[in-house]
């Protein structure tokens, strides 16, 4: 680890040619500067375990070669931008341990190509969208420690590839739905302290991989 203790400087947007930014585990405080978005060639941003503070600038969606996001462990606010949905090459967006509220837009059906998601420890709200379902080749989804509500969907099973899926800590209620047996790759299942009730579904018996089955405080 590094001991880097300044903020971002703006005229970071004048190096246009940058392909990769690594300034994880430092002690970097300030803001993300919107010139990030300047990055036309960026590929990779990594600025996790810092102490950034303020919003994630919507100019990080200009960047679209992005192809690996990591934010987490700082202290970031607000909304997380619908655009980085939308960039095409995305597919690993880590946001875990912020402060990040408002709900997941239905965007996030747009990734088809993600692999990794984990936006938990933070203070999103509403449900699970629908479209997620879309997310054919997610195989990492964390969500536990936020406040979403809702049901889990049924068009979760489009998620076949899924081997982990930690949705502890939130208020999501209602039953497991059958449609679960569909992801049969999944191998830990956290939906603990939750709101969840009913039976449980014969057909969980059909996830063979599964090694690790979290349900207590329901």
């Amino acid at each position: 680890m590094n001991q880097i203790s300044c903020s971002i400087p703006t005229q970071i947007g004048n190096c246009k040619s940058l392909t990769h930014i690594e300034l994880d585990n430092n002690e970097i405080t300030g803001t993300i500067p919107s010139k990030i978005g300047n990055f036309e060639n960026l590929t990779l941003l990594f600025l996790w375990q810092n102490h950034l503070e303020g919003s994630i600038p919507s100019s990080v969606s200009n960047c679209q070669n992005l192809e690996a996001i990591d934010l987490s462990q700082n202290s970031l606010t607000g909304l997380i931008p619908k655009g980085l949905f939308n960039l095409k090459s995305l597919n690993k967006l880590l946001l875990l341990g912020n402060e990040l509220s408002n709900q997941l837009p239905p965007d996030i059906g747009n990734r088809s190509f993600f692999i990794r998601f984990r936006a938990n420890d933070n203070h999103l709200i509403g449900s699970i969208p629908r479209e997620i379902g879309k997310l054919t080749n997610l195989n990492f989804l964390d969500l536990g420690s936020n406040r979403l509500t809702g049901n889990i969907q049924l068009e979760i099973s489009g998620c076949h590839n899924l081997t982990f899926l930690d949705l502890h800590s939130n208020s999501i209620i209602g039953i497991l739905p059958a449609s679960l047996d569909k992801i049969v790759s999944l191998r830990l299942f956290d939906i603990s302290e939750n709101e969840i009730e009913g039976t449980l579904s014969p057909t969980l018996g059909s996830l063979v991989a599964l090694n690790k089955l979290v349900l207590r405080k329901n």
